[in-house]
């Protein structure tokens, strides 16, 4: 019997293949894409950059802080242009990021300082935080941290 391959067979294949080579290292690009928006967000909340922050962040961010209090994007760009919030230093530990194609979600350990309005405190905390990909570009549509216990 003549085992006959068809061109959408082979095309299929080969599509495979390809795709089985490319996938670990499509992965690593989106997580180096990521990890170097998050530290340029990072840098622009330390510094209250609002043009770098209104790039990085989606328009329908939720971002919540430990106190379970909930900015959106410009309620949060607000508060650290006007200096209510301050970041003083932001340091990632344990980080773990996921990617799901248009989706990437990192979580880990975060050790933060920050002035809040005269109060200044310094605290780990879990966190989660949500990228998307939109228009062609990553933006974080998402923060969730819980501050660890003393």
């Amino acid at each position: 019997m003549k085992a006959i391959f068809s061109p959408v067979f082979l095309i299929f294949v080969f599509s495979s293949i390809v795709l089985a080579q490319t996938a670990p290292h499509f992965a690593s690009n989106v997580e180096q894409e990521i990890h170097q928006l998050d530290s340029l967000r990072v840098q622009a909340m330390i510094h209250a950059d609002s043009s770098t922050l209104a790039r990085v962040l989606a328009d329908d961010l939720t971002y919540t802080h430990t106190n379970g209090r909930v900015d959106t994007k410009a309620q949060l760009i607000a508060s650290l242009i006007s200096g209510r919030l301050k970041y003083e230093a932001i340091s990632y530990e344990q980080t773990q990021l996921r990617s799901y194609g248009v989706a990437a979600v990192n979580t880990g350990l975060v050790t933060m300082q920050v002035k809040a309005g005269e109060q200044r405190l310094r605290f780990q905390a879990r966190f989660t935080s949500v990228y998307v990909r939109q228009g062609g570009h990553w933006q974080m549509a998402a923060w969730q941290s819980t501050r660890l216990p003393d």
